[in-house]
């Protein structure tokens, strides 16, 4: 690698944020897990950016333009990544959207429920769309996605369970409570 290819390796890896085309996800992590000291975070006005440094939360950041604290020296992080094998000195940052997310779908069974008429045996199905938006970033990083890649997929399905679930839960239980009829 020439002088300055490595120079612009080395500046290239001082500006964080997330790519155009990882916008629409709902958690991005940034694919260098060490980040150089003094690093230029910018997250958009619909997104925060969580910062992690030797596994730890160090600081949730809100939208604009930060700096970053890590122990990477510029520059040298490059040689220490090759001799360790990059597991030194880790920083990461995950950016999370903070926007309504529309429009996501659910469905599926209930189960079996008897008609309270007929008493015959009913196959009960529910279907509709719910929105949702992060309002703990943090929470949502520790506690679900948890450190590795993140996927919007993986989220957005989470969500979806939890939905039907809940929907499932209410409905069963309205239905065998108030006895309503199933096949009027």
């Amino acid at each position: 690698m020439s002088v300055l290819g490595w120079f612009q390796r080395g500046v290239g890896e001082m500006m964080v944020a997330r790519p155009d085309d990882a916008k629409s996800q709902v958690v991005w992590k940034h694919p260098d897990p060490t980040i150089p000291l003094g690093s230029q975070l910018t997250d958009e006005a619909d997104e925060v950016a969580v910062f992690f440094r030797d596994g730890k939360i160090v600081k949730t950041m809100e939208p604009g333009r930060h700096t970053l604290e890590s122990s990477n020296l510029p520059f040298i992080s490059n040689l220490i990544d090759s001799a360790t094998g990059g597991n030194v000195l880790i920083t990461e940052v995950f950016f999370v959207s903070t926007r309504e997310h529309v429009g996501v779908k659910f469905g599926g069974r209930i189960g079996h429920v008897e008609d309270p008429k007929s008493g015959i045996p009913v196959e009960t199905m529910v279907h509709g769309e719910f929105s949702f938006r992060v309002t703990d970033a943090e929470q949502l990083v520790t506690g679900l996605v948890g450190m590795g890649r993140a996927e919007s997929h993986t989220i957005r399905s989470w969500m979806k369970e939890q939905v039907l679930k809940v929907v499932r839960d209410h409905i069963a239980e309205l239905l065998v409570k108030n006895k309503w009829p199933l096949l009027d």
